[in-house]
């Protein structure tokens, strides 16, 4: 999914018309795969019903949703209706009930949170968002006073990852949030 994300900013800086039409068909391609695929991998719980996400939901909404920020010049107004309805009913659903299912602080938290709030704040969605403001809040419990995370350096990376993802995503739609969200 970074490959989504850095085209788009390539075509956002840069516009190329050969990295836009292989933008256009590759997010094209994964917006069209059922939810099924959305779930993940073979080796993820593909039983639950109603089905959960899991960290391949959260990195293809989040590229999904970047991509759609940047570039959506490069999509027809057809298109833009249906990757915005696929992160609306698939991939924010699939993010919010592995959030709700499960508890315990990870960083697996930390990227289905930053999966539901980039999708909501490109989708302007102020639901999602009030929600996902509590959840961040939660996940900060993870972080010791000193900043450092419970788990390695490579999973603390993951962790803030999707912290600072879904930190920006909360002030973009509501700036003033800069001055009572804590930042890791």
């Amino acid at each position: 999914t970074e490959y989504l994300t850095e085209a788009a900013w390539v075509c956002r800086v840069q516009p190329d018309r050969s990295v836009q039409s292989w933008l256009r068909s590759a997010t094209l391609e994964l917006v069209r795969r059922s939810e099924d695929d959305w779930v993940g991998p073979f080796f993820r719980d593909h039983a639950k019903n109603p089905p959960q996400g899991h960290l391949e939901t959260a990195h293809l909404s989040i590229a999904v949703a970047i991509v759609l920020d940047l570039v959506p010049e490069i999509f027809t107004d057809a298109e833009i209706a249906e990757i915005r309805e696929k992160l609306q009913n698939t991939a924010i659903p699939l993010c919010l009930r592995w959030i709700e299912n499960n508890r315990h602080l990870a960083n697996w938290r930390s990227i289905l949170l930053a999966g539901a709030t980039v999708a909501a704040a490109v989708l302007n969605d102020g639901d999602t968002l009030a929600a996902m403001r509590r959840e961040y809040e939660f996940c900060l419990q993870g972080v010791q006073p000193d900043g450092s995370y419970s788990e390695s350096l490579q999973y603390s990376n993951y962790c803030y990852f999707g912290l600072m993802l879904s930190y920006e995503s909360l002030i973009r739609r509501q700036p003033k949030l800069q001055e009572e969200l804590a930042i890791p």
